[in-house]
């Protein structure tokens, strides 16, 4: 039996092109992501699904008939992401109905490029059913390396599970496992990744980048206006420097003698600290951050992370009532699903799938 999982995208016949796609852009905020112009064909992000937009006069929209109205329809066909995807499997249900599909095709959709069938309902509506994207699949052989009380490993692993990615969690310590971990990456590194086709990866920021590549826009992290994505990196910012100071007090403490600590260091490193999470306390006040699984940003994710870090770390640094809405966010953000199924400490990432709600 076919499968629906959602709508992948709806295809739009219009008749000024550019007016359409300043109504879908400037007005409801879809951001253009990929133009074929060759085709007629401008496709905009709609959350995880996509709208096509295609002139009437192109080379796509020709075969329409007429424009938009009484006697001319405005839709070209809808798609339906369906999964799994067995050509074969999928043939013989609909013939049992007698409805005959057309030629296999790889096409684009909202999680890339993959397998494509077009059929026609009773209507004479064009329904497309759509496979997963070519490169989705490779995606569950990603192994992260690293522990969960690490924040950049806890960053990443929370973010993945945002991003619907599957991955392997090996939870190796840079100090009590080393070697363990120097077999993996020489430089002992962590977070690190290992991607499907051996290549290794460190630093969360850069392995966040990746993983927002092979997540295909079926869900991002990263804010999509220039407004939006200026407020979201000045909070991930603050986040990462009272990151790298926390760090830095931690190692200090657990790593350094006391006969060798450096009070004048410990004191600006401590300050420094203090200045980030002051920081981001104005920001969260002027502007509270998205807390649920659908829309939370990088910038939400990161500072929940970071805020948990410090309070199970150096907590006499911060303390919570010098950061109500900070510890109010994370508080939140940490009732999650995709936080649950990473907690601090040294356990292990809970494979993707169901995650218990109770507490």
């Amino acid at each position: 039996m076919i499968q629906v999982r959602g709508l992948d995208h709806v295809v739009l016949r219009v008749a000024d092109l550019e007016r359409a796609l300043a109504f879908y852009r400037d007005v409801l905020g879809c951001a253009v992501e990929k133009r074929q112009d060759e085709l007629g064909l401008v496709q905009l992000r709609a959350g995880r699904s996509l709208i096509d937009l295609v002139p009437v006069d192109g080379p796509i929209g020709r075969s329409g008939g007429a424009g938009p109205g009484k006697e001319g329809r405005n839709v070209d066909h809808f798609c339906l992401r369906v999964d799994p995807f067995d050509e074969a499997a999928i043939r013989a249900g609909l013939r049992l109905h007698g409805v005959d599909a057309g030629p296999l095709a790889s096409r684009y959709g909202a999680e890339g490029q993959g397998p494509s069938l077009y059929l026609d309902d009773p209507d004479g509506n064009v329904v497309e059913l759509k496979g997963p994207a070519e490169r989705a699949a490779s995606a569950g052989a990603l192994r992260l390396i690293g522990m969960l009380d690490s924040p950049y490993v806890r960053r990443v692993a929370v973010s993945l599970r945002l991003l619907g990615i599957d991955f392997r969690h090996e939870p190796l310590s840079v100090f009590r496992t080393f070697p363990a971990f120097a077999a993996i990456n020489p430089v002992v590194k962590a977070p690190t990744l290992v991607c499907d086709d051996g290549t290794v990866l460190m630093d969360s920021t850069l392995i966040l980048e990746y993983a927002e590549a092979i997540a295909l826009g079926a869900r991002t992290l990263v804010a999509s206006g220039a407004d939006e994505r200026r407020q979201a990196l000045h909070v991930l910012g603050l986040a990462l420097a009272a990151c790298e100071k926390a760090v830095q007090l931690v190692y200090e403490r657990s790593l350094r003698p006391v006969e060798k600590r450096h009070a004048p260091w410990v004191e600006r490193a401590t300050g420094q600290l203090v200045a980030a999470c002051d920081g981001l306390e104005g920001a969260l006040g002027r502007r509270a951050l998205a807390v649920d699984s659908a829309t939370i940003g990088q910038d939400g994710v990161t500072a929940a992370v970071v805020w948990r870090f410090i309070q199970e770390s150096v907590p006499a640094a911060v303390p919570t009532s010098r950061c109500p809405s900070l510890a109010a966010h994370s508080a939140a953000a940490e009732s999650l699903a995709e936080f649950r199924a990473a907690p601090h400490g040294d356990g292990t990432v809970a494979p993707i799938g169901p995650v218990s709600t109770s507490s």
